[in-house]
């Protein structure tokens, strides 16, 4: 069921008040997220019980599986009055307040009439002369922490919680776990583990250097760097950060603190991959009303721009004026900055290690134009589909070469973990030795396109908490939206499969009638079976309910939306040449997962997918087998091949024993598939399978899993977990 996230009562929650961005452009992050506001905050704490105890924190959010992030919210003039008349009194608060909002004079005025003790203010674009007012004010994340220590009895006792006196220390581990990396891409990391072993800064010189010496050592190692661009040397420095962060995920097991629901489980919290990526089509937006204001230099500046890094994170570039140069510069260290600061807040989850990779652009843009959105029906035919395979095949490889150091490779060739991927790139096409990353780990993805998605998906998140019921299927709507010939021999099995796992379909051929469905049924899970196309003009793509468009906009205007939706539907999201797809729309209206398409799908393969997936999901709501939708997703859909590549192997016109073995063969290997150091195995085995390795269209990797599916847990698993574990009246 979807419910509001629970707050534990020792949580900080912190506050950005600031002026709203209303100048929308896919490519720029959100004007109101700039300074230095998230980056104070990855400094800190997500509870004050970590200043006592932070490792006994780290272990008991891992013994509950309890999923609760950095509590951050951003807050505009306007909405601080309806905030403060909604939220409980007694708990940590802490205000970054950007002092360039218009209406500070009314936000201090409120702030001053709203003040107590446990509110404390952190002012920025602050003028030295300016005269605010207002006590517990903090001029660094370090004063902060000393006046949360200073006051820890008194605050503990006006929350409510147990009366505890706090004995900050450090745990001892080798020296190189408290070195401050000058690497920018590993900083986050360093504060993650920070704050598991409790290293934080509580004043100057008790961690960091100072800037100069940073600085200095900054300057030395980007000229070392400098003189091997294609070697793997800072991806090296970022690997080993992340293993700081996995041994103590590692130390939990060896404990055994907790009893895993199957012993096949990964030990280990999701890995979050940043791959930043030029997009080419950016500059190519019909710029709107909305953007009018967008300097017209810049956009004229970005349309020539062929930006992307070496292996080794140097940046390559075209030739350029010194002020384009500048230009460029900016604009791309403001977006990466704001990739790093949405990662840390993604990763605080559940303690998630980031490797951010080289950003990539030009490199790959020859072979990812093969799937530009203008083009794609041309593989909508048989025959022309088949080049998919190799096309696939070669972006993967590349995008391997361009990335996977030998340190990275090894994780994941043993590394049993989920991924959580920020990037515009197909990365579950990404190779290791050959085969596609998607094949062995359970990836999920957040479009880096369009940035402001990256904060709403994270709001989302830490705002509201979904769990799959036991009686989901009583609880999902299929929408059919199409009355086309070759259709409806699967919707009648769509049917007569309702009849006994008790969903509900309904025939839509307009969006009057969608909207009249889904408010009749309220459904959670959404599953549109029709076709999608794709609008050249503004690049986004829409779903066709007979004749009309189901187009973003609609989408959000009539609320549609559910935590879980499945688009059983031809290129929803493609890869390439696409800004805005309709999956965006469904998040603005808080859906949690969307499974959507990069390319055309065929009918009986992807119709035989949802009908395996509504039909496994009786099983799954009710029996511990999957710990969250993303796993039974990825499941589905890696299997999908499986159950292609038995069906044109399959002589059906061979013998019954003959027959009866293919498929115990093939529901072998689908059991197999669920042990990750299988899959490879599995993987190479129905290639071999394949009588022409051309023949089987590898249609699992033209699906992608958006959003957060890695936070939604099956309520029958957790149930199982904590009776295993001992947990009881504990909701994640």
């Amino acid at each position: 069921m979807l419910s509001l996230r629970p707050n534990q009562i020792t949580q900080i929650h912190y506050l950005l008040i600031t002026q709203k961005d209303d100048l929308f452009i896919p490519f720029i992050p959100p004007e109101e997220l700039e300074g230095p506001a998230l980056d104070f905050v990855r400094r800190l704490p997500k509870d004050i019980l970590q200043i006592d105890n932070p490792v006994n924190f780290f272990e008991n959010a891992y013994r509950l599986r309890n999923d609760n992030p950095y509590r951050l919210n951003v807050l505009y003039p306007s909405s601080l009055i309806p905030y403060l008349a909604n939220s409980r009194r007694n708990i940590i608060r802490l205000y970054l307040i950007n002092t360039n909002v218009p209406e500070l004079d009314s936000v201090l005025n409120t702030l001053m009439d709203a003040h107590q003790p446990l509110n404390y203010y952190f002012f920025f674009n602050k003028k030295d002369d300016q005269p605010l007012g207002l006590d517990n004010e903090v001029s660094d994340p370090g004063e902060f922490l000393r006046m949360l220590y200073a006051e820890h009895q008194h605050i503990l006792k006006l929350i409510g919680a147990p009366d505890i006196t706090f004995h900050p220390h450090v745990d001892l581990y080798s020296r190189d776990f408290y070195d401050f990396p000058v690497f920018v891409p590993a900083q986050n990391n360093y504060h993650l583990l920070n704050s598991i072993i409790g290293n934080f800064k509580y004043g100057p010189g008790t961690i960091e250097k100072s800037k100069e010496e940073i600085k200095a050592e900054h300057e030395r190692e980007l000229i070392e760097a400098q003189k091997a661009p294609y070697s793997f040397g800072r991806l090296k420095t970022l690997i080993r950060s992340t293993r700081k962060i996995d041994k103590f995920f590692e130390l939990m097991r060896e404990h055994n603190i907790i009893k895993p629901v199957h012993a096949i489980e990964t030990m280990y919290s999701p890995l979050l991959i940043i791959a930043p990526y030029q997009n080419p089509d950016l500059v190519k937006l019909d710029r709107s009303s909305a953007s009018a204001e967008f300097d017209e230099e810049l956009v004229n500046l970005l349309t020539s721009l062929d930006f992307e890094q070496t292996q080794n994170y140097i940046n390559s570039l075209p030739p350029m004026t010194e002020a384009s140069m500048r230009m460029v510069m900016r604009v791309t260290l403001q977006k990466i900055k704001y990739l790093d600061s949405l990662g840390a807040l993604h990763a605080s989850f559940a303690y998630s290690p980031i490797i951010r990779l080289p950003f990539q652009g030009k490199t790959l843009n020859q072979t990812l134009s093969a799937f530009d959105a203008s083009q794609i029906e041309q593989y909508a035919d048989h025959e022309t589909r088949k080049i998919l395979k190799d096309t696939i095949s070669k972006f993967g490889s590349q995008l391997a070469e361009r990335t996977l150091s030998p340190g990275l490779k090894a994780k994941l060739l043993v590394e049993n973990r989920q991924i959580v991927a920020i990037t515009d790139l197909p990365i579950e096409w990404l190779e290791t030795d050959g085969v596609p990353l998607s094949f062995t780990h359970d990836i999920c993805r957040l479009p880096e396109t369009a940035l402001h998605g990256l904060m709403s998906s994270f709001a989302a998140n830490e705002h509201f908490i979904y769990t799959v019921p036991k009686d989901i299927l009583k609880k999902t709507l299929v929408i059919f939206g199409s009355n086309d010939m070759e259709l409806l021999p699967w919707r009648y099995q769509v049917k007569e499969l309702a009849k006994t796992h008790e969903f509900v379909t309904e025939v839509c051929l307009s969006v009057a009638a969608a909207v009249k469905a889904f408010r009749k049924y309220k459904p959670d899970l959404l599953i549109f079976d029709c076709h999608g196309g794709y609008n050249s003009e503004n690049k986004t793509s829409f779903l066709m309910l007979g004749d009309e468009q189901l187009t973003g906009p609609l989408v959000v205007l009539h609320n549609i939306s559910a935590p879980l939706v499945f688009l059983c539907a031809c290129n929803t999201a493609p890869t390439y040449g696409t800004i805005n797809t309709i999956a965006n729309a469904f998040f603005e209206n808080h859906c949690l997962s969307v499974t959507t398409t990069y390319l055309p799908i065929a009918i009986d393969s992807s119709s035989t997918l949802y009908l395996r997936l509504l039909n496994n999901l009786r099983l799954a709501a009710t029996e511990p087998i999957h710990p969250n939708w993303l796993s039974f997703l990825s499941h589905m859909i890696r299997t999908s091949y499986i159950s292609e590549t038995f069906r044109q192997s399959l002589d059906l016109k061979t013998g019954g024993g003959i027959y009866r073995r293919n498929m115990q063969e093939q529901a072998n290997a689908y059991n197999r598939s669920m042990l990750f150091h299988q899959r490879r195995k599995v993987y190479s085995e129905q290639t071999y399978k394949q009588p022409n390795e051309q023949q089987v269209i590898p249609e699992y990797l033209f699906y992608s899993n958006l959003g957060r599916s890695d936070l939604i847990h099956f309520d029958i698993y957790m149930e199982r977990f904590n009776e295993l574990n001992n947990i009881k009246g504990h909701t994640n």
